[in-house]
């Protein structure tokens, strides 16, 4: 039987040896925490487009007082009619390259593989429909004001290209552009490979605009007022912008102001219809709740409506969301999106903001968040920035410490590898999976006393991205289909073969839950298990399992000891509805 109190199983391994098999159980979660420990838990290149722009109404009608009440368990989502099982594999050691399937069909070359892949989107949108945000009320004690105060932005001669990798400012240390391409492999192995967002949209879901002028920037506003909390907001969204430009610089980019708004009464807004107009990535930097209204228990840690929100519009339209797992955003705790700790470099180590696990409304947690990004960011090569407000003149280096770094740049790396990888897009599952095994951890996290583990400090962290990673050494799957598709018989089973002897290798799945099933139920609607069988040179084999409660993704870490295949199982240990939208991704590390 399942233990509910067990986390995710990633981090340092712990033997536990038994009689009839070896199997091997992680002591840390994903933060590096010791399981079972007393926690409180309580862009656009040069060449892109920016536009500014306001979703528009949603489609349902009327206000609802709760994401739960749209939950009706009798109600079942309208049938795909077909399912998709497909993979791509590019592997380090044993020649493979970009090798793609796509169901019956396999090893086949990648222009038929955009034409099923085509075929069976197409289809999926005339089933699912346009996804629109529902209006949900909001409980709140009072609003700020419109932000009134004039500003205007002179910009000033080009900035020096500094160097090196870190820029110190008034003793703070900011990594500079070459140390993101150093660190992240962002112009080696993204730009040097032609990964530069060509073709692919990418948008900020925020409050505030850019600064007017800005490259190739239009303003697309539809009110007169925004309670964009003034200028430094702007400054905030201009050096994102900037910082997508940097990593993704032929994608178009699309910057949505939520704070524009003709009514307060309701939470939140979300593009509308995203797959129609090719919206495939967003960013999420602060919760619209917390940064718009006067409510000091704005960020709460538990799963709540903004949450939901985000996660049904995953859940429906499978875009790749990542958030900032910081102060007043209340969409990092969703499950189906990436959650980003912002982290800064101090004293030669790579340390990440405090954060800590989220719950669900009935006590059970989960772990939160799933990677970490640096936020102190020096952006040499552009332009010093002069503010004129109230007849103040102050001259800005071009340098961010705000948390929204951190999801903007995973998800500019991200739309650079859907923009010449057409597999990934549309599948947040997969590329969370990707990121989740790929990734370095090198971030340490020994400062902080509720990380150390039998009184020593833990190394085992958030994984940050690395280009390198997520374009060599991976064997990525998917699974769309209706909920009976695919563990009617029992669980998903099957060989990984041409694995390497003496290799480590990170595995991992993720799937999408309904944020309305989630909010109403105080947990995820589909539970999965992964268990991976290891041949051992006496013939026996080593089983890695994954058997977590709350969390929507599973990982082991393994080392081959023979050739001979290992055994890949993937079981649904609890089942109340939802389509199954499962990714998996095997790394060699």
């Amino acid at each position: 039987m399942k233990k509910l109190t067990t986390m995710v199983v990633v981090g340092s391994l712990a033997l536990c040896a038994s009689a009839s098999e070896n199997t091997v159980r992680l002591k840390r979660d994903v933060l590096g925490r010791a399981l079972g420990s007393n926690q409180k838990q309580p862009v656009l290149l040069k060449k892109a487009k920016v536009q500014e722009a306001t979703p528009l109404a949603t489609r349902y009608s009327g206000l609802y007082n709760s994401m739960a009440d749209l939950y009706n368990p009798n109600e079942q989502e309208p049938s795909l009619g077909r399912y998709v099982v497909a993979s791509f594999t590019n592997d380090n050691s044993t020649g493979y390259a970009d090798r793609f399937d796509f169901n019956e069909r396999s090893n086949i070359p990648l222009s038929e593989f955009k034409t099923r892949v085509q075929d069976f989107e197409d289809h999926y949108t005339s089933v699912v429909g346009d996804y629109d945000t529902p209006q949900i009320k909001v409980r709140y004690r009072g609003i700020y004001p419109y932000e009134t105060t004039p500003y205007s932005v002179i910009f000033g001669a080009d900035m020096y290209n500094y160097q090196g990798s870190f820029y110190r400012v008034d003793n703070e240390m900011y990594m500079t552009k070459n140390g993101l391409n150093s660190v992240y492999g962002i112009r080696n192995y993204a730009h040097d490979n032609g990964y530069v967002g060509v073709a692919t949209k990418m948008f900020f879901m925020s409050q505030g605009t850019a600064f007017p002028g800005y490259v190739n920037f239009t303003q697309k506003t539809g009110c007169n007022l925004s309670m964009s909390r003034g200028y430094n907001r702007t400054e905030e969204l201009t050096y994102n912008v900037t910082l997508a430009m940097d990593i993704a610089p032929f994608a178009n980019v699309y910057l949505f102001d939520a704070a524009c708004a003709n009514s307060v009464d309701f939470y939140t807004y979300l593009p509308d219809s995203p797959r129609n107009e090719d919206l495939a990535v967003g960013v999420h930097d602060y919760s619209y709740f917390g940064y718009i209204f006067k409510d000091n228990e704005a960020y709460k840690l538990t799963y709540d409506e903004e949450a939901a929100i985000l996660d049904d519009f995953i859940y429906h339209n499978r875009t790749i969301d990542f958030a900032t797992m910081a102060e007043r955003n209340n969409f990092a705790l969703a499950n189906n999106a990436i959650s980003v700790a912002p982290y800064q470099y101090y004293n030669g180590e790579m340390l990440p903001h405090d954060d800590v696990n989220p719950y669900f409304k009935n006590g059970y947690s989960y772990v939160k968040p799933e990677i970490s990004a640096m936020t102190y960011l020096y952006l040499n090569g552009h332009k010093k920035v002069t503010q004129i407000m109230t007849g103040q003149f102050v001259d800005h280096d071009a340098v961010t410490a705000n948390p929204s770094a951190a999801p903007t740049l995973a998800a500019a790396m991200v739309t650079d590898l859907i923009s010449k990888n057409p597999f990934y897009k549309w599948h947040p599952e997969v590329v969370k999976a990707l990121l989740l095994t790929s990734g370095l951890s090198d971030i340490l996290r020994n400062r902080y006393t509720k990380d150390n583990y039998n009184g020593g400090g833990s190394e085992v962290g958030m994984f940050r991205p690395n280009f390198s990673g997520m374009i060599k050494g991976n064997r990525s799957r998917y699974w769309i289909g209706d909920n009976n598709d695919f563990f009617k018989n029992g669980p998903i089973k099957f060989v990984e073969k041409n694995l390497v002897k003496g290799k480590k290798y990170k595995l991992a799945i993720s799937w999408l839950n309904s944020g309305i099933y989630q909010i109403a139920n105080g947990r995820i609607q589909q539970d999965l298990d992964l268990s991976v069988a290891v041949p051992q040179a006496n013939g026996s084999k080593k089983y890695y399992r994954s058997m977590s409660y709350g969390n929507t993704f599973e990982m082991v870490e393994f080392e081959t000891v023979t050739n001979d295949p290992i055994t890949i199982e993937i079981s649904r240990f609890a089942n109340n509805g939802g389509r199954v939208m499962l990714g998996y991704n095997l790394h060699e590390m």
